[in-house]
């Protein structure tokens, strides 16, 4: 009797190529599933900020149809992480997202945006104008800051007494990378 298995394989997951992309205020990593496929490209950007791309690694297997571009903000996962605080703007990151896709010669593509990385997506589209853009996918966008920043509120007086502490002492004194906020 053979076993099954939950793993997916994907015929054409070889086809990948990985690099760094030059942009305003360092490099950015990105990966390319399905590279050498012919249709129109989907191009993803993740959510945080400050996250990677890694939990939208199963998309990849849309790489059999087309080539499935994943990349890592500037600050997240495998790209840079400058100290310069000016580059953290929502104007920046919609200028990382053009950078990248020029950088890649992507002439049409699809767009996915998750969370954070849907009101990047939105932003690109209302300030650039881009040619090209086939679709906009938006997946758990963030269209409100302010009900997200309420939510979050939320979501931290759940949390035991000490953790909230943390919370509030790293937000009042800008310690987030100490050991107890991580």
């Amino acid at each position: 009797m053979q076993k099954k298995t939950a793993i997916t394989i994907v015929k054409n997951a070889a086809e990948t190529q990985e690099g760094y992309i030059p942009v305003t205020g360092g490099k950015v990593w990105y990966k390319i599933a399905g590279k050498n496929q012919t249709g129109i490209p989907l191009l993803i950007v993740h959510g945080g900020p400050g996250v990677s791309h890694d939990y939208l690694e199963p998309l990849g297997v849309l790489g059999d149809e087309r080539p499935v571009i994943f990349y890592d903000q500037l600050g997240c996962g495998k790209s840079d992480r400058p100290a310069d605080k000016n580059l953290w703007t929502i104007a920046h990151f919609v200028e990382e997202l053009h950078q990248v896709r020029q950088a890649l010669e992507l002439k049409k593509c699809y767009i996915l945006g998750q969370s954070w990385g849907a009101a990047l997506a939105v932003d690109y589209l209302l300030r650039k104008h881009p040619k090209g853009v086939e679709s906009l996918i938006l997946s758990g966008p963030l269209l409100s800051a302010s009900r997200w920043i309420a939510d979050q509120n939320a979501y931290i007086r759940e949390l035991p007494k000490s953790t909230r502490e943390t919370i509030l002492k790293s937000e009042q004194t800008g310690a987030y990378s100490s050991p107890q906020y991580q």
